[in-house]
């Protein structure tokens, strides 16, 4: 079930809720069935939470497991399309997603508005029972017509507001089922989103993205940026959807009016950018304040994933034509460099801290002192390589030479045995450094 896609989307996940999610998943189809009549037996016509709908969505999908022939078998193979998009909690709801609580008010009152949708469930049913594959095609076929037509017109008395979004949402993505889905199937982008099944970008997807971008743009009416959002909602580094969209802008098939187009997937990529970049300054400022050695490894933990994803992306040069737009979004860039050469020093503390007091340690024990002193000098490492543009050059040149002659003298524990573990720390914290020589 899908967990990509967010409105808040670096909000952590909440482990009961995962917990909860997971116990539902392992329930047999046939107890799974019985307990989702037994909640809305409960609940009847009253209105319901979002958690308690949610609830209600997935043991009822977990009840046809059972089997094709089972109420709510045909609603999963309409609801196939919607998978990418889906999300599970109001405070993911975004312009590019659909809320999975709105599937039963959805599917439900599709179902009372068409007698013909509440045969082709009766010929769906019988046609799997009967193994006839043709009849159920064909039970597909009409069913996906005919509840395309229904959605276009769909009123639900009471509806939120969020719920008639999400039915404007689905209308658009039935209407434009075959190009949409044949898109999807043609990069892989179907079915649900697992967090332990987040995909990276690699040039094969991002070639088959572009080819299906212009393909949607030129012979369907639904917005092609939806399928943006289906890639960025399995991303493991979304903020690399940039790259999906300069790869479009470098095609040379689309003007530059439709250009503008991509804007939803460029602000929606920017957006994880700015998130990153104030999770850093805010750790790098608390570093700052609390001189505690966890949280300046923390904040070089956090400002090194932060420049990483800027070098990733090629903030720093290369966007083309987005350089302008990204040099307006990522105002905080400063800052973080600001707060970053404001604690310099700290980084260096860390290091120096952890080789003063280095002993040997078994291989299999855990040892936070090694990591902190990892994190710190991979920030430095970075903050040499992006160059003297930042005004780091001086102090850093500095540091950087006391920790390599701080490197170049050998513990006296550091003899027999020990020896080999202490050469394997010196290599890990000069390369991070990127000591030259070292």
């Amino acid at each position: 079930m899908s967990k990509g896609a967010a409105g808040d989307e670096s909000a952590p996940a909440d482990p009961r809720r995962e917990q909860l999610v997971e116990l539902l998943g392992r329930l047999p189809a046939h107890k799974a069935e019985k307990l989702r009549e037994m909640l809305q037996a409960l609940v009847g016509a009253q209105p319901i939470s979002p958690l308690l709908a949610d609830i209600i969505q997935r043991l009822a999908l977990r009840a046809g497991d059972a089997g094709e022939d089972q109420p709510n078998a045909l609603m999963r193979r309409v609801c196939t399309l919607f998978e990418p998009f889906l999300v599970s909690l109001p405070d993911q709801a975004a312009d590019w997603v659909i809320q999975r609580s709105s599937l039963m008010p959805w599917w439900g009152a599709s179902m009372a508005a068409s007698a013909t949708l509440r045969r082709c469930e009766d010929s769906f049913i019988e046609a799997v029972r009967a193994q006839d594959k043709d009849a159920v095609e064909q039970a597909v076929a009409t069913t996906f017509a005919r509840v395309t037509e229904v959605t276009q017109t769909l009123s639900i008395r009471g509806a939120p507001a969020s719920l008639r979004q999400d039915l404007r949402k689905m209308a658009a993505l039935l209407a434009n089922r075959t190009p949409l889905g044949r898109s999807l199937a043609a990069i892989g982008i179907g079915g649900p989103v697992r967090a332990a099944q987040l995909i990276e970008l690699d040039e094969a997807l991002v070639a088959g993205f572009t080819e299906q971008y212009l393909a949607l743009a030129r012979g369907s009416a639904l917005d092609p940026t939806w399928l943006g959002h289906a890639v960025m909602n399995r991303l493991a580094r979304p903020w690399t959807g940039i790259l999906l969209a300069k790869s479009v802008a470098d095609s040379g098939e689309i003007s530059l009016l439709a250009q503008s187009e991509l804007a939803p997937i460029l602000n929606r990529a920017f957006f994880h950018l700015i998130q990153l970049a104030r999770t850093a300054e805010a750790q790098l400022r608390r570093a700052a304040k609390t001189k505690n050695a966890v949280e300046i490894a923390r904040a070089a933990a956090e400002t090194e994933r932060y420049f990483s994803a800027l070098d990733e992306i090629g903030v720093m040069g290369g966007l083309g034509d987005f350089s302008h737009h990204a040099q307006a979004r990522l105002t905080e860039q400063e800052s973080v460099i600001a707060a970053v050469a404001e604690t310099l020093s700290l980084f260096e503390a860390v290091i120096n801290g952890f080789l003063r007091h280095w002993t040997p340690r078994p291989a299999d024990e855990p040892d936070p002192e090694l990591s902190a002193a990892l994190d710190a000098a991979g920030l430095l490492g970075t903050v040499k390589a992006l160059g003297p543009g930042y005004g780091f050059d001086r102090p850093l040149d500095a540091m950087l030479q006391r920790l390599g002659d701080a490197l170049s003298r050998t513990p006296e524990s550091a003899s027999g045995p020990a020896a080999r573990q202490w050469t394997q720390h010196r290599a890990g914290l000069a390369h991070n450094l990127k000591l030259v020589g070292e």
